[in-house]
């Protein structure tokens, strides 16, 4: 007869497996190149897609920041220049903008459309938003409701 062999306690059995893995690692380990594998990690996500889409959206998130960011610092710029105006500078902007405006209505009044005389064809368009439907119509009443009879 052949005697089976006692079991090991729980904590001895432990005890054991821990020693094992700790060898097996260590034997692991020495085979590998660790500035190798963290080389390769950082590749792998440089070429991973949904690093490359999140890392796109990322620098137009902050594009659009930095963006927005110097348009407030003009726009505080501008507020802090018009509250700084002077009188004197308000008066002269003034001045610039009302000659400005003279300008304009000079313009267009050399761009004003002058018929040309020896047209045969002459329309006279009417804009159909202006244009009001007429419409005849009469008020019925059905069932006591009244309806529009067209």
């Amino acid at each position: 007869m052949v005697d089976k062999p006692k079991p090991m306690k729980k904590k001895q059995q432990v005890e054991m497996d821990e020693a094992y893995a700790r060898k097996l690692h260590k034997e692991l380990n020495q085979d590998i190149d660790w500035d190798v594998a963290i080389e390769h990690v950082k590749q792998k996500a440089k070429e991973d897609p949904f690093i490359q889409r999140y890392q796109a959206k990322f620098n137009a998130n902050m594009e659009f920041l930095l963006k927005s960011k110097e348009k407030i610092e003009e726009e505080e710029n501008k507020a802090l220049e018009s509250i700084n105006e002077t009188p004197t500078q308000k008066a002269a902007k003034r001045r610039r903008l009302n000659k400005e405006d003279k300008d304009v209505e000079e313009i267009k009044q050399h761009l004003e459309i002058v018929p040309d005389e020896d047209d045969d064809v002459y329309i006279e368009a009417t804009p159909l938003a202006r244009k009001v439907p007429d419409v005849d119509y009469q008020i019925i009443h059905l069932n006591n409701k009244p309806h529009y009879k067209i």
